[in-house]
Protein backbone atom coordinates (compact mmCIF):
# COMPACT_ATOMS: atom_id res chain seq x y z
CA UNK A 1 0.00 0.00 0.00
CA UNK A 2 3.13 2.48 0.77
CA UNK A 3 4.64 1.85 -2.19
CA UNK A 4 1.64 2.20 -4.04
CA UNK A 5 0.89 5.19 -2.95
CA UNK A 6 4.35 6.37 -3.82
CA UNK A 7 3.64 5.78 -7.25
CA UNK A 8 0.54 7.31 -7.48
CA UNK A 9 2.08 10.69 -6.39
CA UNK A 10 5.05 10.09 -8.98
CA UNK A 11 2.32 9.83 -11.36
CA UNK A 12 -0.05 12.83 -10.58
CA UNK A 13 3.07 14.40 -9.99
CA UNK A 14 4.73 13.86 -13.58
CA UNK A 15 1.06 14.79 -15.06
CA UNK A 16 0.64 17.76 -13.21
CA UNK A 17 4.36 18.70 -14.43
CA UNK A 18 3.38 17.86 -18.16
CA UNK A 19 0.59 20.31 -18.13
CA UNK A 20 2.13 22.56 -16.41
CA UNK A 21 5.00 23.20 -18.32
CA UNK A 22 4.46 26.18 -20.02
CA UNK A 23 4.70 28.22 -17.09
CA UNK A 24 7.09 26.69 -15.47
CA UNK A 25 10.59 28.31 -15.32
CA UNK A 26 12.76 26.37 -17.72
CA UNK A 27 16.57 26.68 -17.05
CA UNK A 28 19.99 25.36 -17.88
CA UNK A 29 19.83 21.18 -18.19
CA UNK A 30 23.54 22.20 -16.28
CA UNK A 31 22.27 24.38 -13.53
CA UNK A 32 21.31 24.02 -10.00
CA UNK A 33 17.97 24.92 -8.63
CA UNK A 34 17.54 27.50 -5.36
CA UNK A 35 18.14 24.67 -3.20
CA UNK A 36 21.71 23.76 -4.70
CA UNK A 37 20.19 20.72 -6.01
CA UNK A 38 20.38 18.99 -9.35
CA UNK A 39 18.16 16.29 -10.89
CA UNK A 40 20.19 13.70 -12.28
CA UNK A 41 17.39 11.08 -13.94
CA UNK A 42 15.51 12.01 -16.89
CA UNK A 43 11.40 11.96 -16.07
CA UNK A 44 12.32 11.38 -12.03
CA UNK A 45 11.34 14.31 -10.38
CA UNK A 46 14.22 15.61 -7.72
CA UNK A 47 13.13 17.42 -4.45
CA UNK A 48 15.85 19.25 -1.70
CA UNK A 49 15.03 22.21 0.79
CA UNK A 50 17.30 24.68 2.08
CA UNK A 51 16.66 26.61 5.56
CA UNK A 52 16.82 30.60 5.68
CA UNK A 53 16.90 32.70 8.90
CA UNK A 54 12.93 32.38 9.11
CA UNK A 55 11.61 30.41 6.68
CA UNK A 56 11.69 26.45 4.42
CA UNK A 57 12.86 26.63 0.71
CA UNK A 58 11.50 23.52 -0.94
CA UNK A 59 12.51 23.01 -4.31
CA UNK A 60 11.38 20.47 -6.85
CA UNK A 61 13.68 20.02 -10.26
CA UNK A 62 12.32 17.52 -13.13
CA UNK A 63 14.80 16.83 -16.00
CA UNK A 64 14.01 15.92 -19.86
CA UNK A 65 16.31 14.19 -21.87
CA UNK A 66 14.97 13.72 -25.43
CA UNK A 67 16.72 12.14 -28.61
CA UNK A 68 15.66 13.13 -32.33
CA UNK A 69 15.11 10.09 -34.63
CA UNK A 70 18.46 8.71 -35.85
CA UNK A 71 19.55 10.30 -38.96
CA UNK A 72 21.67 8.27 -41.87
CA UNK A 73 25.11 10.55 -42.76
CA UNK A 74 27.24 9.13 -45.80
CA UNK A 75 30.47 10.15 -45.86
CA UNK A 76 32.68 9.51 -49.12
CA UNK A 77 36.87 9.44 -47.99
CA UNK A 78 38.78 8.99 -51.22
CA UNK A 79 42.46 7.56 -51.26
CA UNK A 80 45.39 6.10 -53.09
CA UNK A 81 43.40 3.18 -53.07
CA UNK A 82 40.15 3.88 -53.78
CA UNK A 83 37.18 5.82 -52.35
CA UNK A 84 35.98 4.66 -49.30
CA UNK A 85 32.20 4.93 -48.48
CA UNK A 86 30.91 4.77 -44.72
CA UNK A 87 27.48 4.79 -43.59
CA UNK A 88 26.73 5.80 -39.61
CA UNK A 89 23.45 6.97 -37.96
CA UNK A 90 23.71 10.30 -36.20
CA UNK A 91 20.92 11.17 -33.01
CA UNK A 92 20.54 14.49 -31.61
CA UNK A 93 20.37 14.35 -27.79
CA UNK A 94 18.75 17.25 -25.71
CA UNK A 95 17.67 18.22 -22.29
CA UNK A 96 15.87 20.56 -20.40
CA UNK A 97 15.12 21.29 -16.53
CA UNK A 98 12.17 22.60 -14.85
CA UNK A 99 12.25 23.98 -11.51
CA UNK A 100 10.18 25.17 -9.19
CA UNK A 101 10.60 26.00 -5.42
CA UNK A 102 7.71 27.05 -2.47
CA UNK A 103 8.70 29.00 0.95
CA UNK A 104 6.78 28.74 3.95
CA UNK A 105 7.52 30.09 7.69
CA UNK A 106 5.94 28.72 11.08
CA UNK A 107 3.86 31.15 12.50
CA UNK A 108 5.58 33.00 15.81
CA UNK A 109 5.61 31.67 19.08
CA UNK A 110 4.72 33.32 21.96
CA UNK A 111 5.74 33.82 25.53
CA UNK A 112 2.78 33.79 27.77
CA UNK A 113 3.29 35.23 31.67
CA UNK A 114 1.64 35.28 34.92
CA UNK A 115 2.87 38.37 35.79
CA UNK A 116 4.42 41.56 34.25
CA UNK A 117 5.93 42.92 37.49
CA UNK A 118 7.20 41.02 40.52
CA UNK A 119 8.73 41.37 44.14
CA UNK A 120 12.27 39.75 44.05
CA UNK A 121 11.81 36.09 45.28
CA UNK A 122 8.35 36.04 43.92
CA UNK A 123 8.13 33.26 41.76
CA UNK A 124 6.60 33.70 38.04
CA UNK A 125 5.07 30.88 35.32
CA UNK A 126 6.19 31.39 31.93
CA UNK A 127 4.86 29.24 29.01
CA UNK A 128 5.98 28.71 25.20
CA UNK A 129 2.73 29.20 23.19
CA UNK A 130 2.89 27.27 20.01
CA UNK A 131 1.75 23.55 18.24
CA UNK A 132 1.89 21.54 15.14
CA UNK A 133 0.43 23.49 12.30
CA UNK A 134 0.47 23.97 8.54
CA UNK A 135 1.35 26.05 5.55
CA UNK A 136 -0.22 25.73 2.33
CA UNK A 137 1.67 26.39 -0.83
CA UNK A 138 1.79 25.12 -4.74
CA UNK A 139 4.80 23.24 -5.61
CA UNK A 140 4.86 22.20 -9.43
CA UNK A 141 0.72 23.23 -9.42
CA UNK A 142 0.08 20.89 -6.57
CA UNK A 143 -1.27 22.08 -3.61
CA UNK A 144 0.98 20.96 -0.96
CA UNK A 145 0.53 21.30 2.87
CA UNK A 146 3.62 21.89 4.40
CA UNK A 147 3.85 21.05 8.63
CA UNK A 148 5.85 22.29 11.49
CA UNK A 149 5.91 20.59 14.66
CA UNK A 150 7.65 22.07 18.08
CA UNK A 151 10.50 19.74 19.14
CA UNK A 152 12.15 21.92 21.95
CA UNK A 153 12.52 25.86 23.46
CA UNK A 154 15.68 27.88 24.74
CA UNK A 155 14.59 30.25 27.05
CA UNK A 156 17.14 33.20 28.25
CA UNK A 157 15.56 34.57 30.99
CA UNK A 158 17.48 37.93 31.39
CA UNK A 159 19.40 37.26 34.83
CA UNK A 160 21.92 34.38 33.30
CA UNK A 161 19.44 31.74 34.30
CA UNK A 162 18.02 29.65 31.03
CA UNK A 163 15.81 26.60 29.99
CA UNK A 164 15.10 24.15 27.29
CA UNK A 165 10.96 23.15 29.26
CA UNK A 166 7.92 24.32 27.74
CA UNK A 167 6.68 25.63 30.77
CA UNK A 168 8.24 26.56 34.05
CA UNK A 169 8.45 29.05 36.85
CA UNK A 170 10.95 31.04 37.99
CA UNK A 171 12.15 33.09 40.85
CA UNK A 172 14.34 36.35 40.08
CA UNK A 173 16.81 37.19 42.91
CA UNK A 174 18.01 40.51 41.85
CA UNK A 175 15.58 43.79 41.10
CA UNK A 176 15.55 45.36 37.62
CA UNK A 177 13.40 44.94 34.06
CA UNK A 178 14.41 41.21 32.53
CA UNK A 179 14.26 40.54 28.98
CA UNK A 180 13.19 37.16 28.48
CA UNK A 181 13.69 35.56 24.99
CA UNK A 182 12.28 32.14 23.66
CA UNK A 183 13.19 30.22 20.79
CA UNK A 184 11.20 27.13 19.27
CA UNK A 185 12.68 24.41 17.13
CA UNK A 186 10.09 22.91 14.93
CA UNK A 187 10.68 19.80 12.41
CA UNK A 188 9.31 20.51 9.02
CA UNK A 189 7.91 17.65 6.59
CA UNK A 190 5.67 18.09 3.67
CA UNK A 191 3.23 16.78 1.70
CA UNK A 192 1.04 16.68 -1.69
CA UNK A 193 -2.78 17.48 -1.17
CA UNK A 194 -4.80 14.14 -0.48
CA UNK A 195 -1.57 11.98 -0.02
CA UNK A 196 -0.94 10.08 3.49
CA UNK A 197 2.77 10.16 2.51
CA UNK A 198 4.69 13.03 4.35
CA UNK A 199 8.34 13.82 3.34
CA UNK A 200 10.29 14.71 6.40
CA UNK A 201 13.41 17.47 6.15
CA UNK A 202 16.52 16.76 7.48
CA UNK A 203 17.33 20.45 8.91
CA UNK A 204 14.27 21.86 11.97
CA UNK A 205 14.06 25.58 11.67
CA UNK A 206 14.32 28.11 14.83
CA UNK A 207 11.80 30.56 15.36
CA UNK A 208 12.01 33.46 17.80
CA UNK A 209 8.89 35.08 20.14
CA UNK A 210 8.81 38.62 20.41
CA UNK A 211 10.95 39.32 23.85
CA UNK A 212 9.14 39.88 27.10
CA UNK A 213 10.03 42.54 29.65
CA UNK A 214 9.53 41.83 33.55
CA UNK A 215 10.08 44.81 35.85
CA UNK A 216 11.48 43.01 39.31
CA UNK A 217 11.62 45.43 42.61
CA UNK A 218 12.42 45.01 46.23
CA UNK A 219 8.89 46.47 47.03
CA UNK A 220 4.94 45.12 46.64
CA UNK A 221 4.66 43.84 43.28
CA UNK A 222 1.58 45.84 41.48
CA UNK A 223 -1.33 43.59 41.50
CA UNK A 224 -2.17 41.68 38.05
CA UNK A 225 -5.45 43.74 36.40
CA UNK A 226 -7.67 40.59 35.90
CA UNK A 227 -8.56 39.70 32.21
CA UNK A 228 -11.68 38.35 31.01
CA UNK A 229 -11.51 35.41 28.21
CA UNK A 230 -13.48 32.79 26.61
CA UNK A 231 -11.03 30.04 26.28
CA UNK A 232 -7.79 29.34 27.69
CA UNK A 233 -5.50 31.16 26.52
CA UNK A 234 -2.31 28.71 26.17
CA UNK A 235 -5.01 26.32 24.16
CA UNK A 236 -6.25 29.19 21.96
CA UNK A 237 -3.77 32.22 21.31
CA UNK A 238 -6.53 33.67 18.93
CA UNK A 239 -9.49 34.18 21.81
CA UNK A 240 -10.81 37.01 22.61
CA UNK A 241 -8.86 38.83 24.82
CA UNK A 242 -5.88 36.66 24.76
CA UNK A 243 -4.06 39.28 22.68
CA UNK A 244 -4.62 41.82 25.52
Amino acid sequence: MFWQSRRLISIAATLAILFWLPSANSIPASAVTPCGSQAKVSGRLNFASKVETNRVLICADWLRVSTSKPTTKVSVKTTKIGTKKSVADKVKKSEIRYSHSASASPAMPRIVSSADSLMVGQAVTLRALTRVHSRYRYLLGIPTEVRFTPLSYSWALGDGASSRFRGFAHVFRQPGTKTITMRVKFAIDFRFAGSKYWRKLSQPIWTPALPLTIKVSNGAAMPAKPRYVFYDCTQVSTALGCDG
